[in-house]
């Protein structure tokens, strides 16, 4: 079979080349067979390791099942499929899993949809850990950045929350209810 030269592209994020020939939905998405493989075998199957100083620093050689032994994960009540998600989720393929969120002209179900609900769950459980000690009630100020969003001078000027994780399995109709929806609330 022969490729046309745009079926090759560079990664979203500035990753690098794609493995393979991919369609646009693939190339928007981030959804490189061998990247995403990789991450997800090192994610399951491998030790840690710490190659280039930062990725799993702190934590080299642990398998998954140490990961998901850690008293947070005991503590958030993890299944193993969370430990894995979440895991997965710090890999290099997080682009894979954010970019189809964030596709607003994606109509079918997400290309990961298992994943993406044990990482919704995951983090849900995940955000309860240690709420009951004293450092939790502390007044902490948190930084997060928006792409592509207006945000309101109401929330500019007292904060607020925002919706994450939420039915990650929708198609563009609920990503439209979402969008109409009021964050002031």
């Amino acid at each position: 079979m022969i490729w046309p030269d745009e079926a090759f592209s560079k990664a979203p994020l500035g990753k690098g080349n794609f493995g393979q020939p991919m369609c646009d939905r693939c190339r928007r998405c981030a959804l490189d067979y061998s990247t995403v493989w990789a991450d997800f075998h090192y994610s399951v199957y491998e030790r840690a390791s710490c190659p280039d100083g930062n990725r799993d620093y702190g934590t080299e050689n642990m398998t998954i099942q140490d990961f998901h032994a850690l008293p947070e994960a005991q503590e958030a009540k993890l299944t193993i499929e969370e430990t894995i998600a979440v895991r997965f989720y710090s890999s290099n393929s997080y682009a894979a899993i954010n970019n189809a969120l964030r596709d607003e002209s994606r109509e079918d179900a997400h290309p990961f949809p298992a994943i993406a609900t044990c990482i919704a769950n995951g983090v849900k459980k995940l955000q309860a850990v240690g709420a009951a000690k004293k450092e939790a009630k502390e007044q902490r100020i948190l930084w997060r950045g928006y792409k592509d969003v207006d945000v309101t001078r109401k929330f500019s000027e007292e904060g607020g929350t925002g919706i994450c994780w939420a039915r990650v399995w929708q198609t563009r109709r609920f990503q439209t209810e979402l969008r109409n929806a009021s964050f002031n609330r």
